[in-house]
């Protein structure tokens, strides 16, 4: 795709509600633009360099033998692992989980 083509407008001057200086800067290059009640909006190119983020996170995971498993943001990794290693022949177990957006690797 096209520089000129992409969904992208820079602006000069970030808003003064916008205190934290990387959040100004990232309005000011067009990823993203507040909304309501100080939530945030992330523009396509911002959403893209956020989408290669996690695919570099689960390429690195991996070579290191992690597994994935998504879950609901209110359980735990250490109530699921707890439940699920039966014996020491399972350890060591590198899980990350992923729920509400946020990634979390634990081994056990």
């Amino acid at each position: 795709m096209l520089y000129s083509q992409l969904f992208i407008k820079t602006k000069r001057e970030a808003p003064s509600d916008l205190t934290d200086e990387t959040l100004r800067l990232a309005f000011r290059a067009g990823l993203i633009r507040p909304a309501e009640r100080g939530e945030i909006i992330y523009l396509p190119l911002a959403a893209n360099v956020i989408s290669q983020m996690r695919h570099m996170l689960r390429a690195d995971l991996r070579e290191l033998g992690a597994h994935e498993i998504r879950g609901a943001p209110h359980l735990t990794l250490d109530a699921f692992a707890s439940a699920e290693i039966q014996s020491y022949k399972q350890l060591p177990a590198r899980i990350y989980w992923r729920s509400g957006g946020v990634t979390r690797l634990h081994v056990t």
